[in-house]
This record gives C-alpha cells, structure tokens and sequence, in this order.
C-alpha cells in the first residue's frame, strides 16, 4: 500500500479543519435560535390615511376641488349637485330645491388653497382624500382670506376617471368608509388632469407663499434666523426682497427633508426646508 505524502496529510487536515468549523458554526446557530424567543412580522399597515407629499398629486387634488370651487361662484347647481357624493348628498337630504340652502356659495376669484392632503384606498378603484386649506380671494392688490380651516373629502375613480366630494367637519378615520363605493359618471364629475409639477414651479410656490406671510406679518415664525417679529421687521425694512427667481435647485438633507434653494433677482439666498408640502421653514442669507 502506496504511503501518504505530507502533502496529501496536510489537504487531510485542512478538509477535516474546515468540516470541524462548519460544524461548529451550525451547531452555534441552532442553539442561538432556540434560545431567542420568537417575535412575529410585523407587516405594515397600508390601509390608513398617509399624507400626500408627491407635489403631482397634491395639486391634482387642489384642482379638482376647485372644480367645485368653481361651480359654486358660477351658480351652476346642476354642476354642484352632480359632483357633490351621492351618499353625501342621501345623508344631507340634499335636493336641487335646497342646495342653496346646503351649501355654501362663493364669489368670482374664490379659490381653495390646500395646506395637508391625506390619502386612504377604499378599494382597488377609489381612493378618498381628506384635505384642510382656505379659500382664499385674489384680489387685484392683496390676496385675502374668505374662509379659514375648510375640510373636503374628495373620492376618485382611477378606474372611470370620476370623483365626488363630501363637505365636513372633521377627519373622518378609515372605518367609516364603504370598500364597496360607487362613483357613478355624469358630465360634471369627469377628472381634471393637472401638468406635471416642476423644481421650477415648486420653488415659485414656496416663494409666492413665504411673500403672502410677510404681507401678513406671520413670515418670522418660519424663518429661523429671524423669530420675532420685531427683528424680521427690520432685516426685511433694510434689505430689498424680491419674489423674481434667479435660480432654484432641491436637493434633501441628513433627514431626508426636500430643501429647495432659491436665489432672488438680488442674490438673496432662501433655504427651504420642507417637513410636508407647504409645511417648512425658511432661512435667508446674502
């Protein structure tokens, strides 16, 4: 019988050695596993309201309650009527006779202006926006507000391409909601498809919002190099703002915030810091 060189010897030993830790590692984990005790998955909860932060999606919405918006300032009670939810209108006991009675009517250059939109999937068709804003007037000098705090729900038909609104209260939670909805089409329901949001058209947005809160004296409790009213007041007397872009870019910081930088026709520099659309803080610099 041919005698083993030390060759062969050493490859025996490796294999035997790395069979002998292969073993070891498994028995370690088998043991491990019986010795931690067993925590169920956890899967996350899909069907709740989430807040809307797609900008194409949040102004959708916006739109389309405006539909409405502008239905009312028009007069036009078969248009409201036929875009007002059909259980809605069953549960208000709404008629043609009394819609004027129901509900409220606006004037020319009304318009409503989102601050939070929330979104639940009733089904696979439908999903239901909850949303509180203001109706705002565009008046030739100022904007001014008609009415503050007004909540909708506003139902869409992915599927058909339809919505319906609902006028409430108060939010209302996802057990209130029928996973059998219906929105039936008519000619005054038919979705308003919006153009797709850009950086350009979003930082226009935070820079005419931020403009309307020094108009209204309130832009020092958003920006934080300047949080009282009396030393915002005399930064902004001595320096010359403008709401005229030179240039923006988004980028996110160490949070995952959304920041948009935005320079003015003067050089200023803005720093947005986005926490949820059109809920922000706002630094300036030169």
């Amino acid at each position: 019988m041919k005698s083993l060189s030390k060759e062969d010897l050493y490859k025996i030993a490796i294999v035997l050695f790395i069979f002998f830790i292969i073993a070891l590692i498994a028995l370690f984990s088998i043991n491990r596993k019986r010795s931690e005790p067993s925590e169920p998955i956890l899967e996350p909860d899909e069907k709740q309201f989430t807040v809307v932060n797609n900008y194409n999606i949040f102004y959708f919405v916006n739109n389309n309650i405006n539909t409405f918006i502008t239905y009312t300032i028009e007069k036009n009670n078969e248009g409201i009527f036929n875009f007002l939810d059909d259980v809605y209108i069953k549960e208000q006991n709404i008629t043609y006779n009394n819609i004027e009675s129901k509900i409220k009517f606006y004037n020319e250059d009304d318009y409503y202006r989102a601050k939070l939109i929330k979104s639940y999937q009733i089904n696979e068709d439908i999903t239901v926006y909850y949303t509180e804003g203001d109706i705002l007037n565009e008046g030739f000098d100022e904007t001014t507000f008609v009415q503050k705090n007004v909540k909708y729900l506003l139902y869409v038909d992915y599927d058909s391409m339809v919505c319906s609104i609902e006028l409430i209260d108060k939010e209302k939670n996802e057990d209130n909601f029928d996973s059998n909805k219906e929105i039936f089409s008519n000619s005054f329901n038919q979705v308003k498809q919006i153009e797709l949001i850009s950086i350009e058209r979003i930082c226009s947005i935070y820079l005419a919002d931020y403009f309307d809160k020094i108009a209204r004296n309130e832009a020092y409790k958003y920006t934080t190099n300047y949080n009282t009213i009396e030393s915002f007041a005399k930064f902004y007397e001595n320096n010359y703002l403008v709401s005229e872009i030179k240039s923006c870019v988004q980028n996110r910081n160490e949070n995952g915030n959304r920041v948009y930088t935005i320079i003015d026709k003067n050089n200023y520099q803005y720093h947005f810091i986005e926490k949820n659309i059109l809920d922000y803080t706002v630094s300036i610099t030169k």
